[in-house]
């Protein structure tokens, strides 16, 4: 379960802030937010987000990006295991524009764009000292623009 952090120079215009998979999710309850944007997704098992009143179920392959200082908790619900990044740079507060949204997102791996996959790849190419900054950040904007593409909040468990 390796999380690392600041992997590239946050002085780019998007970067990783933290990055890690399969994680054994615990429960984490945070009233005040987290400040940056925060991606967290189910890579087994099954959890659940309590956001603005909601309650979201998180299966296999599905994630959620949370926006700075939005209040949040999260449990397991069964073996919950996930895979996260959270994001800054010198752009970080025009993610909105980036989204189409200021407000949480909710995306899914598909056969066109894994989300899973792309924080796997990231890690393999830091862990090997391969990875580029510049192609990494223009990588983050990609992430992101995938979201605002047709995986905004796709009906997912929600009670």
């Amino acid at each position: 379960m390796p999380s690392y952090c600041q992997i590239i120079s946050s002085a780019l215009p998007l970067s990783l802030e933290s990055i890690g998979n399969d994680w054994i999710q615990k429960t984490i309850e945070r009233p005040n937010g987290y400040p940056l944007y925060h991606w967290v997704q189910t890579t087994s098992g099954e959890g659940e987000i309590l956001i603005e009143g909601q309650t979201i179920t998180l299966s296999e392959g599905q994630g959620i990006l949370i926006p700075p200082h939005m209040p949040h908790s999260y449990k397991s619900i069964d073996s919950w295991h996930t895979c996260f990044a959270t994001f800054n740079g010198t752009i970080q507060e025009r993610i909105p524009k980036i989204l189409g949204t200021d407000q949480w997102v909710l995306g899914e791996n598909t056969t066109k764009f894994s989300y899973t996959q792309w924080i796997e790849e990231t890690l393999e190419k830091y862990e090997s000292h391969q990875i580029n900054s510049l192609t990494t950040s223009k990588d983050v904007y990609s992430f992101l623009q995938q979201l605002s593409f047709g995986n905004v909040r796709t009906p997912m468990k929600i009670a």
